[in-house]
């Protein structure tokens, strides 16, 4: 695969969050989080007082592999993973490890 296809995918997710958001004029509550050990969570999604960690992987499958910064976040902010997801390049959504699992088309 192409070496840009992981950041490229990630962009277009992101992005497409923030559109969501703006069609709904309101401002995006969007982060991207990175402690200095370099463990980082791709997006961050701010309702009210909670926050929704997302993981966004390009690949058609999930691997276990892809969870393990959404776990790591989980014990780290002391939060549970009922509000996590997981954004992939598949088309099935279910949910692995307590986390929502989601095709690319359903941010």
């Amino acid at each position: 695969t192409h070496p840009l296809r992981g950041p490229l995918f990630e962009n277009y997710q992101v992005a497409e969050a923030a559109k969501a958001f703006r069609h709904h004029r309101q401002k995006p509550p969007l982060y991207f989080w990175r402690d200095r050990t370099g463990h980082e969570v791709d997006l961050l999604v701010e309702q009210g007082s909670a926050l929704y960690p997302i993981e966004i992987k390009s690949g058609q499958t999930v691997s276990s592999d892809a969870f393990t910064a959404l776990t790591w976040w989980s014990r780290t902010a002391g939060q549970d993973l009922a509000n996590a997801s997981l954004i992939y390049g598949g088309t099935r959504a279910y949910r692995r490890n307590g986390v929502a699992v989601r095709p690319w088309f359903a941010i």
